[in-house]
């Protein structure tokens, strides 16, 4: 948050003035209440619920709906660098739930 402020400052500051921010509060509040507080609160609490494992594969996930709903709603373009980077989070998430055992990078005992 703070280097995103810095940022902002620094980079942003003449489109600021063309801000109207009253009409940005009330997408900022459902950003905050619904997305922020609602979603991370449901994801917390359903961790509790799974192995450490299987909410950590979860929430690796969350990127790829995000960028499938985004694509879906006509937010943004399918271009073949978001398909590379699905694909690799796909087989990344698949890596992880999977048990490949692979000679050469096991660990020796001390």
């Amino acid at each position: 948050g703070t280097f995103g402020w810095i940022t902002t400052f620094l980079f942003e500051r003449p489109t600021l003035v063309h801000v109207h921010w009253v009409q940005a509060l009330i997408p900022l509040a459902i950003l905050a209440i619904g997305v922020t507080f609602l979603a991370q609160g449901m994801q917390i609490t359903g961790q509790a619920y799974t192995d450490p494992t299987t909410a950590g594969l979860i929430l690796m996930l969350e990127s790829f709906f995000a960028s499938v709903m985004s694509v879906i709603m006509g937010y943004d373009p399918l271009t073949p660098q978001l398909v590379i980077g699905g694909f690799i989070l796909l087989v990344a998430n698949a890596i992880m739930q999977v048990n490949i055992h692979i000679p050469f990078l096991k660990r020796k005992a001390l």
